[in-house]
């Protein structure tokens, strides 16, 4: 097996982490739920420099039964603000009905070595293109009086600015950073699917604040923090969050993980919120199974309307090779909202994907999408281009990405 190519699919599916000790013969692999590098296998180790630079930019194609265009506000309709709006919000892509381009990000790193001495590290990630929108702060990219970084469908965001300081098995990150909540990232080199699962939409996808961070051992990680809730940058000062979880590996091929957020929203909803996150993965000869549940609670207008929802997510991958790597996902969400017009409604996906590495910089990943829903209101399909008049409940999609690294 060609060892890049081989280590770029045990990182970047998620799914391959017991690989990775055997081409790598007593080295206990880190690898996480949330975050795994396709492209890791293409970084030398044992390199002299801790300063990290590079990059990736992703563009692709979607398209759909329906025809159905991108949508990013149902407000003045029974369907709320963005609960309904078609291939946005319904299946968590930003653009979801023709080719774009997803992401151009570059980033700038120093790395903590876990020395017994006193270290300095950070990191700066900008990120442009339609999934910047989910990258953006309030305070930072945005504000009431001086509108966003970009218009349209494309937008440009500091995606992560901290500094770090460790000294050996702890280290604590300071400002803004990707939440270590969930299964499914939002760096497309992190995943296997071009789409984002429905569990994304429940949970955070960036931070600021302080967050701590103790491996205790090879098997047990633990952190906790004060942030100023979800995707903002210091906007109010009541927006205090607690951010907690761990993740216990029993070996290279079992994990298990749990990560919390609590807190008081002053800024979008006024009122206080709850969301966790619990994952479970394992891996058996060439098979991947990951589960993963998600659930956000939110009392709106001084807690006084309630809405939220809670999903189950679940992924097999299969390695067929050291190019190719198939997938699949089934996922259920279910969602609530008292504050518009008693919505109540279930989701479901089911998603077959696949994953081509013919270089290490190089990534394709082709899929196909089945959604469903069930619930008040009904139809989250054909909307903007019914004009309202013909919801769909279910829809066909799917489309390609192509992803390189530098």
């Amino acid at each position: 097996m060609k060892t890049c190519i081989g280590r770029i699919l045990i990182a970047g599916s998620m799914v391959f982490s017991c690989m990775a000790s055997v081409l790598h013969a007593g080295d206990y692999e880190e690898y996480s739920c949330s975050s795994g590098n396709y492209f890791s296998g293409c970084v030398a180790r044992g390199k002299a420099s801790p300063w990290n630079f590079g990059g990736h930019i992703e563009t692709g194609l979607y398209v759909n039964e329906y025809g159905q265009k991108n949508t990013y506000n149902g407000a003045g309709t029974p369907y709320g603000p963005d609960v309904y709006s078609g291939n946005t919000v319904a299946l968590q892509n930003v653009h979801q009905s023709d080719w774009q381009f997803n992401q151009g990000w570059v980033y700038l790193e120093k790395e903590l070595s876990g020395r017994n001495s006193l270290e300095l590290g950070g990191r700066v990630d900008y990120v442009y293109g339609t999934d910047a929108r989910y990258l953006q702060s309030a305070g930072l990219e945005y504000d009431a009086g001086h509108g966003h970084w970009g218009s349209g469908d494309y937008y440009s965001a500091l995606a992560q600015a901290y500094g770090e300081v460790g000294y050996g098995k702890l280290s604590v990150k300071m400002g803004k950073f990707i939440t270590p909540l969930g299964c499914d990232a939002i760096v497309s080199t992190d995943r296997f699917f071009y789409s984002l699962s429905k569990n994304f939409g429940l949970l955070p996808v960036t931070h600021t604040g302080a967050l701590a961070t103790v491996k205790f051992n090879r098997h047990l990680s633990v952190y906790g923090g004060w942030t100023n809730g979800e995707g903002q940058f210091f906007e109010t000062s009541r927006d205090n969050a607690l951010l907690a979880g761990f993740e216990y590996k029993f070996n290279p091929c079992t994990k298990v993980g749990y990560g919390m957020m609590k807190g008081w929203d002053e800024y979008n909803f006024d009122g206080e919120y709850f969301v966790h996150s619990l994952y479970f993965s394992h891996k058996f000869g060439r098979w991947n199974y990951t589960a993963d549940w998600a659930l956000r609670n939110m009392n709106a207008d001084n807690n006084v309307n309630s809405y939220g929802g809670y999903g189950i997510g679940n992924s097999l991958y299969y390695t067929i090779n050291d190019k190719w790597a198939l997938g699949f996902r089934a996922e259920w969400r279910h969602d609530y909202n008292d504050a518009y017009f008693g919505s109540d409604y279930d989701g479901y996906g089911f998603t077959f994907g696949a994953n081509w590495l013919p270089y290490c910089w190089l990534l394709i990943r082709p899929e196909i999408r089945y959604d469903s829903y069930h619930g008040t209101p009904i139809g989250p399909f054909n909307l903007a281009k019914s004009n309202f008049a013909e919801p769909k409940g279910d829809q066909l999609s799917g489309g390609f990405s192509v992803v390189v690294k530098f």
